[in-house]
């Protein structure tokens, strides 16, 4: 018994060890404070800024969107009831991808309960247009239902993270040949199948005129870049490889392990990842939101420009990169599940 175990820590050690150059994280800017402001509606999901806009994605209000003006945060309109018809919404998110479409004021929005692609006109809708004016819906391609971090690439492709069984780190899909291609698991790790979703749960953003995917893992400190043909270019490590603790009660992810990023978004200019650090019981606790957080700005050619530091906790953020200022979300919770309102925070990141 004695030897099965020396044995099973050689290869586990073995499989985590660390050949990676590790980065070392010297926070050069701090984010300050600007605005802050109540919005009397929470569970923010998403964020965007476009143009003079700044749109939030709700989850639990009577409205699904609301859009706002940037600088004043006034809102303008909201918009977007659940229900199952064309101009309706179910579990909208935003495509992940760092520019809009070829339109002006138009963004593009995948609805997997739905099982829908939606084009929207934001530049329609606050000129007062109704909403069956500014909607566009067609079908969201099968492979593509059971997904998250969806991005547009190029030429039909579309990139994005399977909610059920992984086969790695996320898809690339080409609608219109049908072929989906899997992108293997980074580092590997010999870890049991049903907790390679957990073990492997990560963020995508990608850009397409710079042909370039981006991958933030949570439970692995590193961050990853690959062409749109999967393809690794560069990869970033800020401490060494390790497996994160398995729980076996819920065959995913102990939550004594540390979450290292929980977000990211992207401009066109930098892809920016929200890194943590903190254990899920450290965040989801009752000092969660003092936890200090750090913002990782890199250029799409995946060189690391700029590291800014926060002293509290954020999750849902945007950034608007003409004004250098950044927006996040904070929901005043009632319960673990639900919030009547929020605050939103503008920061300056230079």
């Amino acid at each position: 018994m004695k030897i099965r175990f020396f044995i099973f820590l050689i290869i586990f050690f073995h499989s985590c060890s660390n050949n990676y150059e590790i980065s070392q994280l010297s926070p050069s800017k701090t984010l300050t404070e600007e605005k802050r402001i109540t919005l009397s509606h929470g569970c923010n999901n998403g964020s965007i800024i476009l143009d003079s806009l700044l749109i939030l994605l709700s989850r639990c209000d009577s409205s699904f969107f609301y859009i706002y003006h940037k600088n004043t945060f006034e809102l303008i309109r909201k918009f977007g009831q659940k229900g199952k018809g064309p101009f309706e919404f179910n579990s909208p998110n935003f495509y992940n991808t760092c520019t809009t479409s070829d339109l002006p004021g138009n963004f593009f929005i995948y609805d997997g309960n739905l099982a829908q692609n939606k084009i929207i006109d934001f530049f329609k809708l606050v000129s007062g247009i109704r909403d069956q004016d500014c909607i566009k819906a067609n079908n969201l391609e099968k492979e593509l239902i059971t997904t998250r971090e969806l991005n547009q690439l190029n030429n039909g492709k579309v990139a994005g993270i399977n909610v059920g069984v992984s086969k790695g780190l996320f898809f690339i899909y080409d609608t219109l040949s049908g072929k989906k291609k899997e992108i293997p698991f980074h580092p590997k790790m010999n870890i049991p199948l049903n907790y390679l979703r957990s073990v492997y749960y990560g963020y995508l953003c990608a850009n397409p005129s710079k042909d370039v995917i981006v991958y933030a893992s949570r439970y692995i400190d590193q961050i990853l870049f690959y062409n749109t043909n999967g393809k690794r270019i560069k990869e970033h490590y800020f401490s060494n490889i390790k497996q994160p603790l398995l729980s076996p009660q819920t065959s995913g992810v102990a939550r004594e392990s540390l979450c290292y990023f929980t977000n990211i978004y992207g401009t066109p200019e930098r892809c920016y990842v929200l890194r943590v650090a903190h254990s899920t019981e450290d965040i989801r606790g009752e000092n969660g939101k003092s936890i200090p957080i750090q913002l990782l700005s890199f250029d799409w050619d995946g060189n690391l420009v700029e590291i800014y530091e926060y002293k509290n906790y954020f999750h849902n953020f945007c950034i608007d990169e003409t004004t250098k200022k950044l927006f996040y979300m904070l929901d005043n919770e009632e319960n673990e599940y639900s919030s009547i309102s929020s605050d939103v925070v503008q920061m300056i990141l230079d």
